[in-house]
């Protein structure tokens, strides 16, 4: 899923992004070659948020995190939906 770097017309941050599926979130180094990472361990039923605290600031990372979790929420609801008709923020 891809997302562009203006979150709600104010500037975005710099890219890359990568999300990685892992075996164990206990394994999972932190990176340091992009500004946000996830890794998300389907067997823990867990992720971990990583991310460059110089180029996402607060606010836009709990914004982020926000319409992840509504977007989680909205699948648990609706889980045959396509991700893309799913809300992200509301």
């Amino acid at each position: 899923m891809a997302r562009s770097p203006a979150l709600r017309g104010k500037a975005g941050f710099a890219h890359p992004v990568s999300v990685q599926l892992v075996d164990s979130l206990a394994s999972v180094l932190p990176r340091q070659d992009g500004a946000l990472h996830l890794a998300v361990c389907p067997a823990e039923g867990a992720i971990s948020w990583t991310w460059d605290a110089s180029s996402i600031e607060p606010e836009a990372m709990a914004d982020l995190r926000a319409g992840f979790a509504a977007m989680l929420e909205s699948h648990a609801r609706a889980c045959e939906a396509p991700l893309g008709d799913l809300p992200v923020l509301t």
